[in-house]
């Protein structure tokens, strides 16, 4: 499903390089990875590929705030 919207995609980073817009997504992930996460990587990649700057980190390159549950 994902590369049928490869095209939707790339346009929609033509248009965010066009008005001068860059994208940064971080995503933190921790084994093991459920079917959503691995989804989801697929996602960053595709659109890393049009210029998304894509990172993924573990848990321990998170600050402590980052992965503390609210009370």
């Amino acid at each position: 499903m994902l590369e049928a919207d490869r095209a939707e995609i790339a346009a929609h980073h033509r248009r965010l390089t066009a008005a001068g817009t860059s994208l940064t997504w971080i995503r933190a992930v921790e084994p093991p990875l459920n079917p959503y996460v691995r989804w989801n990587l697929h996602v960053l990649r595709i659109r890393e590929q049009y210029g998304t700057d894509a990172r993924i980190v573990g848990p321990q390159q998170l600050d402590p705030r980052e992965v503390a549950l609210p009370s």
